[in-house]
């Protein structure tokens, strides 16, 4: 049955505008021909993630735009994604909570930790007393190990099973970004705190007309030799004795903070490289949430693996 929403009609005499065209594909150079040639493969026998998902929240003067996208490697190989990401916002702390969570490919079930994690942090720092204490976040992160252990014992049957049993079939980077007294006026304060290879990036607002000159790393940004960084990473569940420490700054007005994995951010180069000048410039205001999932599935070659990003855009100055 279709509700009429009465008042949300647009009057006779306003002008139908053509709805904004969706740019899949998204291509940056030269895409290779994986992107070119690798389709969804067959559905999965058991649950597992939806391919793509994405959200979009405007509130406040803020936007933000948050998506997950299956990487080519995962479709080929006919695995799911690992990726996962959460956002909260509680008007009683008034602040913004931004998670992502990368699973390490090595875990056949690293997808279930990449969700366990994002949604525990998600929920334990939307409300709870972020203070002065040093050990807050180590704490914070060895709960989150903890919940990610918890449920790989449900999954495999053991509840002997121990951090290298857990780590043999799941693990999972986490960044965690919080934004306090959003709804107050600029510049804002950010703390974060990560373990993994996932990154933090900040760039200014720019309109349509002038050139994106590129963002600033926070956290991450890694650039080597090649064209693209990789590392091996650390993950969850840490072990005990992992301290793990936050950070702070102030974000502006007029800003532009992204979160991303490293299937988006390892394309970065520092900020100034090609696939970071082309999002730069896409994202001059906020796009659509379908538009902002097909910007973070850029194709581009060599870059195969699961994206994830979000990105919030402060109040004007």
């Amino acid at each position: 049955m279709t509700v009429p929403l009465d008042g949300l009609q647009a009057p006779e005499n306003e002008p139908v505008l053509p709805c904004e065209k969706l740019p899949e594909p998204f291509v940056v150079g030269d895409a290779g021909r994986a992107y070119l040639e690798i389709v969804g493969g067959a559905p999965f026998s058991t649950a597992m993630p939806s391919d793509a998902v994405c959200d979009g929240f405007d509130f406040e003067g803020w936007a933000l735009r948050a998506a997950s996208v299956r990487g080519l490697s995962h479709r080929h190989a006919g695995t799911a994604r690992q990726d996962a990401y959460a956002v909260r916002y509680a008007a009683e702390t008034d602040r913004l909570v931004l998670i992502v969570c990368d699973g390490v490919g090595s875990g056949v079930l690293s997808h279930i930790a990449a969700d366990v994690a994002s949604m525990f942090l998600a929920d334990e720092l939307i409300d709870c007393d972020l203070g002065d204490d040093p050990n807050l976040w180590t704490g914070i992160f060895a709960d989150a190990s903890a919940a990610v252990c918890v449920r790989a014992r449900q999954v495999l049957g053991r509840s002997d099973a121990e951090i290298d049993d857990v780590r043999a079939v799941m693990a999972t980077t986490a960044v965690a970004v919080v934004v306090s007294a959003v709804t107050q006026p600029g510049p804002w304060e950010v703390c974060y705190a990560a373990v993994g290879d996932s990154s933090l990036w900040t760039a200014r607002h720019h309109a349509l007309d002038e050139a994106f000159e590129g963002w600033t790393p926070i956290l991450g940004g890694k650039i080597n030799d090649g064209e693209f960084a990789s590392n091996r990473t650390s993950a969850l569940p840490l072990w005990v004795d992992s301290p793990v420490r936050s950070e702070h700054f102030e974000l502006d007005g007029e800003m532009l903070l992204l979160l991303c994995t490293d299937g988006v951010g390892d394309a970065f180069l520092g900020g100034a490289g090609p696939v970071a000048i082309e999002l730069g410039s896409a994202w001059s205001s906020p796009p659509t949430p379908l538009n902002f999932a097909a910007h973070v599935s850029f194709g581009r070659r060599s870059l195969l693996d699961d994206r994830t990003g979000i990105a919030l855009w402060s109040p004007g100055g």
